[in-house]
């Protein structure tokens, strides 16, 4: 776990997905009115970038169930096999990006 801006972050699961998470904070919900998840990229390399990922998406969920900490991450990222489905939102779209772990 680091630290940025006060505000934990966490690389999630396997190195080579590239994503580094944190809480939502009040000042993001203000930004983004209609986000219904609670975890934004702080920064997208590797796999996560390649697949479209990018710094500032809020991810609402991994593979079909609902991630609302950076640790609901670790787990759903951990008991995926070699692919996710992230469901992400960018400012009122919401899509699914394939990212291959690995």
């Amino acid at each position: 776990m680091g630290i940025g801006v006060g505000v934990p972050t966490a690389t999630v699961g396997d190195p080579s997905l590239g994503l580094a998470l944190r809480p939502l904070t009040p000042v993001d919900r203000a930004h983004h009115l209609k986000v219904e998840g609670r975890l934004v990229v702080e920064n997208a390399t590797g796999t996560a970038a390649r697949a479209g990922i990018r710094t500032g998406a809020v991810i609402l969920g991994v593979n079909n169930t609902s991630v609302d900490s950076v640790d609901d991450m670790h787990q759903a990222v951990e008991n995926a096999g070699d692919v996710v489905a992230l469901l992400v939102q960018r400012v009122e779209s919401r899509i699914y990006v394939i990212v291959r772990i690995g």
